[in-house]
């Protein structure tokens, strides 16, 4: 059986023709498929840029970071509030005369500084007759030196000072000191030596307690 050159050729165009509509056909609808893509892009830009469309995911993660180093921008955070009450036994003296002293106080700290209520009882001790002696109170204020299990201060500030040096009474103004030297094993409480004066127109003293401390320490 034989085929003709005409026929051969004509099958060969139509069957060319044929692949040419069909890779038209595919390149046409590739491009409208990217032109759809561009058009996504358009109308859902999210989509490429999806940290602008969401600032506020940026803007969380800029806060936390505020959060993690607040504590280097606020050194408030750090303040310490601590507050005790303590009372003491001792001794106490003056130019004229010694005898028995006796103390307390309440103190309340704030970072370095001391603020007090101070009292102090120096009093005469005579086996027979009644001796003389003073009572203060005053308001003071001081610095504090703390470490992990004690602390040291100083204060001062105005006062009032009653007493009876001549067998009279006196009253008169005068300026309280005081010294604190604890030793806190605990947090609620210490012991240590409280260490006071009073410098005033009619008979300064000064003396010594060993005292016992309880309140919010560390």
């Amino acid at each position: 059986m034989s085929i003709s050159t005409n026929n051969t050729t004509t099958v060969l165009l139509i069957t060319l023709m044929l692949l040419m509509t069909g890779v038209a056909s595919f390149a046409e609808n590739k491009a409208q498929f990217y032109n759809f893509g561009e058009n996504r892009a358009k109308l859902f830009p999210y989509t490429e840029n999806r940290t602008n469309s969401f600032p506020f995911a940026e803007n969380k993660a800029q806060f936390s970071y505020f959060g993690e180093n607040r504590s280097e921008f606020s050194p408030d955070d750090n303040d310490e509030s601590l507050f005790w009450l303590n009372g003491g036994l001792g001794v106490g003296a003056s130019e004229k005369r010694e005898g028995i002293a006796l103390g307390a106080n309440f103190s309340y700290q704030r970072n370095q500084h001391l603020f007090s209520l101070r009292t102090a009882l120096f009093a005469e001790f005579e086996l027979f007759g009644q001796g003389g002696g003073f009572v203060d109170a005053g308001l003071l204020y001081g610095r504090i030196a703390k470490g992990d299990y004690g602390f040291a201060s100083i204060s001062g500030g105005p006062g009032i000072v009653h007493g009876n040096p001549n067998s009279e009474e006196v009253t008169t103004i005068g300026l309280p000191l005081e010294t604190q030297l604890f030793f806190t094993p605990f947090s609620f409480l210490g012991i240590g030596f409280t260490g006071f004066a009073n410098i005033n127109p009619q008979e300064p003293f000064y003396g010594g307690l060993v005292s016992v401390q309880i309140g919010k320490l560390r």
